[in-house]
């Protein structure tokens, strides 16, 4: 069957509206949809320096993460060290008083040793040599065989008293010689611990020291590379808003140059695609590279001023009390300069330990605190470290002092040494109780 012209003309008509209709959605899809051409090389350049600092960084993170394992565990073991420190100063105390019980034993025995002796020595002063004529004369005297035996019997019983009281003098020296070797060897224990005590607190203050510098370092290098990453990521987003504005110019000047250009230039590739939206404003300009990134929020206000500031300085307070106790509570203290260190003693007439001077110069000015050194901590109100006031009680593992004012304390610092007053160090904490 022939088709007729006028149908065929008509339907090459319509063909051609629909290729002119294709060609102009086609058109407006090229230039409603970006087009994303190569990144530039200082794109690429500091896309990979920045990765390469985020590696950097998540290897500093892990060692950091490993460095607060390990002083975690270190903490667990620190808390132990000081729990055994607080138990060996409950031991050194009770062992001190008990010293101090055998000393008065000894003193006792020796008064008995003593006596005896001189007991001992009237009875044969009496039996040898002044009564040994006196007693024959009266045996002989007897007027019958019964009273001379009972004559004899009694001088064998004086006899035997005489060897029981040598007995008991003999073992009375060796309950003496037996106590002096117990007490030295006490003693000799008790030093030991000190020495213990003292090489356990530093290990503790030297472990303590190493970890916290170590994560103070990775800190600060984990900083120091997001502060690098983040710069790198500026560059790479100015160069690319650089490269899309160079794309965007470059399409506008295409089109100008197009046949009938002129018609679809302003709406087009002027003001709306190629000017505002694009390239200037929202890509390149303020979000990116400007305020977020680089400026408010990283950098100023949140991290160097308020939160670190406020929690530093913001909420220390000073306990309070009567600064006149406190003054009392230190010429106690200062009265007892020179006494020796004595373990387990709080007396003035015998000495001080380190926990019994503090308690002892409270106990003048009616104030009664624990007798340890930890229960001292525990029960004072907290003082924040440089705003002690004299007669506040200063703390570090195993120890406590007295602060008398002016950087200065009164202690009893160990054995060997006696009570004195010097410049405060390696205070870990202050309490008050007045």
């Amino acid at each position: 069957m022939m088709i007729k012209p006028r149908n065929k003309r008509r339907q090459l008509f319509h063909m051609q509206i629909l290729s002119i209709f294709l060609c102009f959605i086609l058109a407006l899809s090229l230039c409603s949809s970006p087009v994303y051409a190569a990144k530039s090389a200082a794109e690429k350049a500091a896309e990979k320096a920045k990765q390469e600092e985020e590696a950097k960084q998540a290897e500093l993170e892990k060692k950091k993460q490993e460095a607060q394992q390990q002083k975690e565990d270190l903490v667990n073991q620190i808390t132990q060290i000081v729990d055994h420190i607080a138990q060996l100063e409950l031991d050194l105390i009770a062992k001190g008083e008990e010293i101090q019980q055998t000393q008065a034993s000894l003193a006792d025995a020796n008064v008995k040793k003593e006596q005896q002796y001189a007991d001992m020595v009237l009875r044969i002063r009496f039996m040898y040599e002044g009564g040994t004529s006196q007693e024959i004369e009266h045996i002989l005297a007897s007027k019958s065989i019964a009273d001379m035996l009972q004559m004899s019997e009694y001088i064998q019983s004086i006899n035997a008293y005489d060897r029981q009281m040598i007995t008991e003098l003999l073992n009375t020296i060796q309950q003496i010689s037996d106590l002096e070797a117990k007490q030295i060897q006490e003693k000799s224990e008790l030093e030991q611990k000190q020495v213990e005590q003292q090489q356990q607190k530093d290990e503790l203050d030297a472990k303590l020291a190493t970890v916290n510098l170590d994560i103070n370092d990775l800190s600060d290098a984990i900083a120091e590379a997001g502060r690098r990453a983040a710069e790198q990521e500026v560059k790479r987003k100015q160069a690319e808003a650089d490269r899309i504005a160079a794309e965007e110019a470059a399409k506008e000047q295409a089109n100008n140059n197009r046949p009938g250009g002129n018609h679809g230039g302003g709406n087009s590739g002027g003001g709306n695609s190629g000017g505002g939206n694009s390239g200037g404003g929202n890509s390149g300009g303020g979000n990116s590279g400007g305020d977020n990134t680089g400026g408010g929020n990283s950098g100023g206000g949140n991290t160097d001023g308020g939160n670190n500031g406020g929690d530093s300085g913001g909420g220390a307070t000073d306990p309070g009390g009567n600064a006149g106790t406190g003054s009392a509570i230190v010429s106690a203290a200062r009265g007892q300069i020179g006494k020796p260190y004595i373990w387990g003693a709080s007396d003035p007439n015998v000495g001080f330990d380190c926990s019994g001077l503090t308690s002892w110069s409270h106990r003048q000015v009616g104030i009664s605190i624990p007798r340890d050194s930890s229960s001292q901590l525990a029960a004072g109100r907290r003082v924040p470290a440089g705003m002690q006031q004299p007669g506040d009680v200063g703390w570090h593992p195993g120890h406590v002092v007295l602060y008398s004012g002016g950087g200065m304390m009164i202690e009893a610092p160990r054995p060997g040494l006696t009570v004195r007053e010097r410049a405060v160090s390696g205070i870990s904490a202050w309490v008050r109780f007045w």
